[in-house]
């Protein structure tokens, strides 16, 4: 697969937010989680997102069959740890729950990421180099 990073292209907004599939357009989580609660889906759920520019503020949850090809996860400071939020207790209330989501070659920018401890530990794994192979 031929790398989208780094995303150089002008800034082009989606016409569709309920859309299944995103393709090279730059939109923010509260745009996706307001469409989807319209139809009762408290969830970001069953999207594809191509070349995409993510944009927060955001904390992000993925869960079940949500995976990561060649993103970058944004700008951490030197620590991937800047962008990990840990739950003091058993719930992340807040954050934005992603089910069965794919995310191939995207950027984010100003979203954190919280989630189970194989995922955090994954994150964690990838030190000062917010951009990857594979995470699922």
């Amino acid at each position: 697969m031929t790398s989208r990073l780094p995303i150089t292209r002008a800034y082009k907004a989606p016409t569709d937010f309920d859309a299944a599939v995103f393709e090279d357009v730059d939109l923010f989580v509260h745009q996706i989680l307001a469409a989807s609660m319209a139809k009762g889906i408290p969830a970001i759920q069953d999207r594809v997102f191509r070349g995409c520019r993510i944009n927060g503020p955001a904390l992000l949850l993925p869960t079940r069959g949500t995976s990561f090809d060649d993103c970058n996860f944004g700008d951490p400071r030197g620590d991937i740890n800047n962008l990990l939020f840990q739950p003091l207790g058993d719930r992340a209330t807040g954050a934005v729950a992603l089910l069965n989501c794919k995310f191939e070659g995207c950027e984010f920018s100003e979203v954190g990421f919280t989630g189970p401890t194989t995922f955090m530990d994954s994150m964690k794994a990838i030190g000062t180099k917010p951009r990857f192979g594979t995470l699922s």
